[in-house]
């Protein structure tokens, strides 16, 4: 025989059972309670013997309310807690109101006040910012805050100089962090000193006549492209040996690349040749010191 439990007139934490409900929740009978608020609630026979319900909801309220309080009052940099508010934020974390020794007030999250990453209305940050004035990052001397009609007379962007005389206008975060401390040229010097054979990715194996082969294009940008696509255009993108059309074609220089250097762009100076002719041209001839006339000479052969 099951036993129907009755509750009516017991007392659950802060709450006191008062009648049987018409409803049922997880096979459980749903009991109107009257919380010591004032305030009515309705449990359910599991959660009221289990203790996983204590009140109407006011005692989490005044939990909140008891945690949020202890920060009134406290100091934090330039801060003074003045209240808790109501609204949450980032993860339901708990908002403050402050007042700045300055005399303004601002909305602190309890974290940021806790761990010192705010410790002002924003007066703290300006001041540093004007104090930077004569100091050197690097190669950098701060000159003064850059004229702009925008936003950026806040002191975010500053005129500096550098050694090497040129005067740059850089975000004052990067100055401070030390993420820029040059107009470029501390680059420049750091791509001579590790150019060449001294670079990580150098391939001693390759000859020098290898090497501009391989570069020649990356080298010289947009100027060899264009080169390339006029022969292209030119010979209706076909290899002037084999009539092969399309496929993977190469611009060749009939007078070679590295030495004849008025030549490098000279429409006159390139035939279209497909993958095939144009590395068995250069098996035969080599790479880096090729003339016209062995151009001449291997297409007579091939007739």
């Amino acid at each position: 025989m099951v036993y129907k439990i009755d509750l009516v007139g017991e007392r659950v934490n802060m709450l006191t059972v008062i009648e049987e409900t018409e409803e049922r929740k997880y096979g459980s009978v749903v009991w109107l309670c009257k919380c010591d608020c004032g305030n009515y609630v309705k449990a359910h026979t599991q959660y009221l013997r289990s203790g996983k319900i204590v009140s109407c909801g006011c005692s989490k309220s005044k939990t909140w309310q008891r945690k949020a309080s202890e920060l009134v009052g406290e100091k934090f940099g330039r801060l003074t807690v003045i209240k808790p508010l109501k609204e949450r934020t980032g993860k339901y974390k708990i908002q403050y109101l402050c007042k700045c020794e300055c005399g303004n007030e601002t909305i602190v999250r309890s974290d940021a006040l806790k761990d010192g990453s705010t410790k002002s209305c924003g007066c703290l940050y300006n001041e540093r910012i004007h104090q930077i004035k004569g100091q050197k990052f690097g190669k950098l001397k701060a000159l003064k805050i850059a004229d702009y009609k925008k936003k950026n007379n806040t002191g975010n962007i500053w005129e500096c100089v550098c050694d090497c005389g040129n005067h740059v206008d850089v975000v004052v975060n990067a100055l401070v962090k030390g993420h820029t401390r040059s107009c470029g040229c501390l680059q420049d010097e750091w791509r001579k000193q590790y150019s060449g054979e001294k670079h990580h990715f150098y391939n001693s194996e390759l000859s020098d006549e290898d090497r501009l082969e391989k570069h020649r294009y990356v080298i010289h940008g947009s100027n060899g492209k264009k080169w390339r696509a006029k022969v292209y255009e030119r010979d209706n993108y076909t290899c002037v040996l084999c009539n092969e059309k399309g496929g993977d074609l190469s611009a060749h220089h009939l007078d070679g690349w590295n030495w004849a250097k008025s030549k490098r762009f000279d429409l006159n100076n390139g035939v279209t040749l497909c993958k095939k002719c144009h590395d068995d041209f250069h098996n035969k001839y080599g790479r880096g010191d090729n003339t016209k006339e062995q151009f001449e000479e291997y297409t007579k052969a091939g007739e």
